[in-house]
């Protein structure tokens, strides 16, 4: 089948920290919450105190993923562009599977691009670090862009597959060690690297996960049974064998992705463990692009189709912020909208903090 690229810049955009546009002003208390969550000052409350506005670049990519320059590369453009802070989120994965029911997880076609998880968490994280040593006035954030869910509709056989929510993306800052990131719960299937890079974690502990495999590991046993039977049971056991040894496959935790690609859109319910599952290893959480400047992208088989979603804003919490101000349809932001609604939900005491709103441009 045809190759199939990703991307979330929008046409005619260049990669790289422009000058002047792309410098951006945080609110305090989210630049609070940055550094706190790089380990600078005890709490984000103690930060907040101590703090004025930071000029800084947020939403930005480096070779990592689908960006153009290195780490030190952009932590050299951010000094010389007199910023304070440069938020790096770098794709945590870009890659999608799409295969045949009922054996979608054995039967595929997987892409995969540059990403943080394929070239080495511990490496993205490592040159994070050299080049906040190389470079003392510029603190670097790390963090990543990740996606929770896509799911499908059509068919890649009638060429009308459309994989829905593609760029519905989060941004997941501060967290330090390889295996949080490693364990956050992003789509895009499952690939040989990642399985390396999780290693025994990627095996679930519990006995539920592998129920269905193993109903169906019993029908392949039954088969090798009749295998060694009379002349049509072991014809049957054959069979019976080929048969179930995919499903029994198809079936292994360790090939399926967090959520189900095929069952539907299942609403705000991966997203927001996306969002808990990042906050409880202790990062934060912003939403990225709610307006959906690339709303259909026709590429090889797949159309990656998604519409606006400010409505996420609602119905998810525990996230830090979100993007107000971007190169995007936006409306979240406007009065009556979204943003004043979980304002007024903290004010009503329904949120246990308020939701900030900052700039953000990607490079």
């Amino acid at each position: 089948m045809s190759s199939i690229s990703f991307s979330d810049r929008p046409p005619g955009r260049t990669p790289g920290i422009r000058r002047g546009r792309r410098i951006l002003k945080l609110f305090p208390p989210l630049a609070a919450a940055v550094l706190a969550v790089a380990g600078i000052g005890s709490s984000g409350q103690a930060a907040a105190q101590a703090l004025r506005p930071y000029r800084a670049a947020v939403h930005v990519h480096s070779n990592f993923s689908s960006g153009e320059f290195s780490v030190d590369e952009l932590a050299k453009m951010a000094e010389e562009d007199g910023l304070n802070i440069l938020v790096l989120t770098d794709h945590a994965r870009l890659s999608m599977s799409w295969g045949v029911y009922p054996i979608q997880n054995v039967l595929r076609v997987h892409q995969e691009k540059r990403s943080v998880f394929q070239a080495g968490v511990g490496r993205y994280l490592a040159a994070v670090a050299e080049a906040n040593r190389a470079r003392p006035k510029v603190l670097i954030v790390p963090g990543v862009e990740a996606a929770a869910h896509y799911h499908f509709t059509g068919d890649p056989f009638q060429k009308n597959l459309v994989a829905h929510n593609w760029r519905r993306h989060m941004h997941v800052l501060g967290l330090n060690r390889p295996k949080d990131y490693l364990s956050l719960p992003v789509s895009g299937g499952v690939s040989p690297d990642l399985l390396l890079e999780r290693g025994a974690s990627a095996f679930p502990r519990t006995v539920w996960p592998y129920l269905f495999s193993a109903i169906y590991g019993f029908g392949v046993l039954i088969g090798i049974l009749f295998m060694f039977r009379g002349r049509f049971r072991r014809f049957l056991g054959f069979l019976l064998f080929v048969a179930f040894v995919p499903l029994a496959v198809n079936e292994l935790p360790v090939l399926k992705p967090p959520s189900d690609p095929y069952g539907g859109d299942p609403g705000i319910e991966p997203y927001q463990a996306l969002i808990n599952a990042a906050v409880k290893k202790g990062g934060i959480v912003l939403w990225a692009h709610q307006g959906s400047l690339l709303k259909k992208q026709n590429l090889g088989p797949v159309t990656l189709e998604t519409d606006p979603n400010p409505d996420v804003l609602v119905e998810s919490t525990g996230y830090t912020a979100f993007d107000a101000i971007y190169e995007d349809n936006f409306v979240a932001s406007k009065p009556g909208r979204q943003w004043d609604r979980v304002l007024g939900e903290y004010i009503q005491n329904k949120r246990k903090a308020p939701v900030w709103a900052y700039g953000g441009g990607f490079v």
